[in-house]
């Protein structure tokens, strides 16, 4: 059964579609293929929060009027869901979303971005340009690495405190709002993400983590706890570079969280 509303796949920071090269993987081909009417948003790989949550809120009006509805269901993983609650906060679009999941979502904020947010000029800023360089080739039209990387910075109320871009931890009667983490057992797990999680376990203290955001950061509204039983890697969650027996497995994740938000009348 499909939803009623379309469903927009809103990615975080890096991955974006480029090519040959999807921000989710062949999750949106796979949700199409199942009659969800579904949709990747083109919002910047290093955009700001501000940034990516206006280019989201046009994105979602383009789609509602093209498929003739009035509100949409936002799938978003990890900077994603800052974006998307930044666009329903401040930019009006609280009645045009029906549903809000969040995968793998700092909404505290990574300690892995707050570390490398430290690191002293000579090496980051070099860095900052290439990122700039290279994001601006792949089509963002306000790449801001830098200021990515302070927005995510770790802040146990509220991953934007630091720059004063409010985030209020409520939800909305109207919005269908859940999360799920994600964690990497061991740095072996996956190849992509193996020493991002071995520096993310060490500034976490061991606590769970997905080699960027940790289970305690991802918890947001209606919690429920990690997508999957077994290990899986932050950009695992999103079909990118995954193992065929764990691919099928996220594969299902996917197709039941869609089936589950078309019961619910979504």
């Amino acid at each position: 059964m499909p939803t009623q509303y379309p469903i927009i796949l809103a990615h975080g920071v890096m991955l974006k579609d480029v090519k040959f090269v999807k921000a989710f993987g062949n999750i949106e081909r796979l949700l199409r293929d199942n009659d969800y009417a579904t949709y990747t948003a083109p919002t910047d790989g290093f955009g700001s929060i501000e940034n990516n949550a206006a280019q989201l809120a046009d994105f979602i009006r383009e789609i509602m009027a093209a498929e003739g509805v009035s509100k949409v269901n936002i799938i978003a993983h990890s900077k994603g869901g800052l974006d998307s609650r930044y666009m329903i906060d401040h930019l009006g679009m609280a009645s045009h979303v029906a549903s809000l999941t969040f995968l793998s979502t700092p909404h505290k904020g990574s300690k892995l971005a707050t570390n490398l947010y430290r690191l002293p000029r000579i090496i980051k800023y070099p860095i900052a340009c290439y990122l700039h360089t290279a994001y601006r080739i792949f089509g963002d039209k306000q790449p801001e690495v830098l200021k990515v990387c302070e927005q995510l910075r770790y802040a146990p109320d509220g991953a934007l405190e630091t720059l004063n871009l409010t985030l209020p931890d409520t939800t909305y009667e109207d919005i269908f709002m859940q999360s799920y983490s994600s964690t990497m057992h061991k740095s072996s797990d996956d190849f992509v993400m193996g020493i991002p999680h071995a520096f993310s376990r060490y500034f976490e203290k061991g606590a769970p983590t997905d080699g960027m955001v940790s289970a305690e950061s991802s918890q947001y509204a209606i919690y429920r706890g990690d997508c999957l039983d077994g290990s899986v890697s932050h950009s695992e969650i999103v079909d990118f570079m995954v193992k065929k027996s764990k691919k099928e497995k996220i594969y299902a994740f996917y197709l039941s969280l869609c089936e589950d938000l078309a019961q619910r009348g979504y």
